[in-house]
């Protein structure tokens, strides 16, 4: 089997809850999980992780959509630490309706 084929699925399990975040990646890819992971551990290490509802990894986009409880929130204090969260630990995400790069892309050589 090639796992590294566009839909083949490199782990078990499409999501999972670390943190009380919801993860989900859509093909399965163990580099989303990862970072998705990364990113619920920076949110709860903050105790920001109350604000996020569900983070779902869109394999094909290659975008990760954050949702929180409250639509308020993403431009609060709060919002901005927990935006600086994903900017630590996600390639690409949507805030607010925005695309943001995170220092994983940004610093990549392909970028």
């Amino acid at each position: 089997m090639d796992f590294f084929a566009e839909k083949a699925h490199q782990i078990s399990d499409d999501g999972l809850t670390a943190f009380g975040i919801g993860l989900l990646t859509r093909y399965g890819k163990a580099d989303e999980m990862a970072e998705m992971l990364t990113f619920a551990r920076l949110a709860a290490a903050k105790g920001l992780h109350e604000l996020v509802k569900e983070v779902f990894y869109d394999s094909q986009a290659n975008l990760c959509t954050i949702e929180l409880f409250d639509d308020s929130l993403y431009l609060s204090a709060q919002g901005l630490a927990l935006r600086d969260c994903a900017a630590q630990s996600l390639r690409q995400f949507q805030w607010d309706g925005a695309v943001h790069h995170g220092a994983g892309l940004l610093g990549s050589a392909d970028s």
